[in-house]
């Protein structure tokens, strides 16, 4: 979805902290785990979908899943995850998303996790459709990825893209 001349912005440990609530330590402790993108020697930067990732780990670590689970819940939640946050990113204060994005391009809304087997959906009532059918539910998750989007969009502290100069420009300067 990225425009042309026009990059993923940054976000410092600090910042991550500041919109997600998840402290540094846990954020390297994470990291070790896999649960978050290595640095490759350098400092920490994050992404606004990594750090939606994030607060939504944050999310099911306060409901108690362990980090197995959240790994697993996290797999089929961070691609439309991702699409949420760009998409969202794009229209912040500027245009409606539905004018943005034609509604047949959106990612799923939402992740269900029924027992141990996740599958994205794109209506509350599909999800709820599927929980019913399903009789081996010992648990069963539901997770908004909009919201989550939105949450994390409207506590960044700088937008999520940001506009680069041509390579041409560059070159020059």
């Amino acid at each position: 979805m990225a425009r042309r001349n026009h990059v993923l912005e940054r976000y410092t440990p600090a910042e991550a902290e500041m919109v997600t609530g998840v402290n540094v330590a846990l954020q390297r402790d994470w990291r070790r785990r896999g649960l978050l993108p290595e640095t490759g020697g350098s400092h920490a930067r994050y992404t606004a979908s990594e750090l939606a990732e994030m607060l939504l780990m944050q999310d099911f670590a306060s409901e108690g899943l362990g980090p197995k689970i959240m790994k697993d819940l996290l797999g089929s939640a961070a691609e439309p995850l991702r699409k949420w946050v760009e998409a969202l990113g794009w229209t912040k204060g500027v245009i409606e998303l539905n004018d943005a994005i034609p509604r047949n391009q959106l990612p799923e809304r939402y992740v269900l996790n029924v027992a141990g087997r996740t599958l994205s959906v794109g209506d509350l009532n599909e999800a709820f459709d599927r929980l019913a059918a399903d009789t081996d539910r010992r648990y069963a998750f539901v997770c908004d990825l909009r919201r989550v989007a939105e949450a994390v969009v409207n506590k960044i502290p700088r937008p999520v893209w940001r506009r680069e100069p041509p390579a041409a420009a560059k070159a020059v300067a």
